[in-house]
């Protein structure tokens, strides 16, 4: 590589390092302003219901599209563990019916005559939890 005594070296190693850190920096907030313009997290005021056509988990979040008609949005951590899988990200399914009414943070999806239950943001039946 090069000597510690190298002041040459080691100044155009650490502008590599900072303009990198730089490029990484704005890469990963122009990907975020992206993913929040296209996705945006569902809000307890929001009503939403329709028929999903499109869920991609993507970290914690849903990915969602309803009706085909670009009605996209996220949502956030929801859990309950009386469901296998228990992680809504892996348990909404295309298909599925989903409805959540204004000022509530109750998400009630229907599937072949069933309904089922999640909270935006919440955990439920953590008694359940297996691991």
């Amino acid at each position: 590589m090069f000597s510690i005594d190298d002041d040459k070296k080691w100044g155009q190693f650490i502008k590599l390092m900072v303009g990198g850190f730089v490029v990484f920096g704005a890469i990963f907030i122009i990907g975020n302003v992206w993913m929040d313009d296209q996705y945006p997290n569902i809000k307890t005021t929001d009503e939403i219901e329709g028929k999903v056509t499109s869920i991609k988990p993507y970290q914690s979040a849903s990915l969602v599209e309803l009706n085909s008609d670009g009605n996209t949005f996220a949502i956030l951590g929801a859990r309950n563990y009386k469901y296998d899988p228990y992680d809504l990200n892996y348990f909404l399914k295309e298909g599925d019916y989903l409805q959540k009414n204004m000022n509530s943070d109750t998400l009630m999806i229907k599937r072949d005559g069933k309904e089922y239950v999640f909270v935006i943001g919440g955990y439920l039946n953590k008694e359940l939890r297996k691991d």
